[in-house]
């Protein structure tokens, strides 16, 4: 599948032609027909999931809910 031109490097467009579709520069005089269906398609990897405070994971850690608790009385002391 071409994206870019061979020749200059531009970014290549999809203009209709006579009998189908093809890809086109708009600054050289590269053409080429798209006979078959185009595409393609990417499957990223997923990311991990980070625990917070409301996990069953860490429901008994007191840690986690002093650092809550520290955190509120920060923020209604800015307020």
């Amino acid at each position: 599948m071409l994206l870019f031109c061979p020749t200059c490097a531009n970014i290549l467009q999809v203009e209709e032609g006579p009998k189908c579709l093809r890809f086109s520069c708009s600054t050289c005089p590269y053409v080429h027909n798209i006979t078959r269906r185009v595409g393609s398609r990417s499957y990223p990897k997923r990311k991990e999931v980070r625990h917070s405070c409301r996990t069953l994971h860490h429901m008994g850690n007191g840690d986690c809910l002093l650092n809550c608790v520290r955190l509120i009385i920060f923020l209604i002391s800015l307020g």
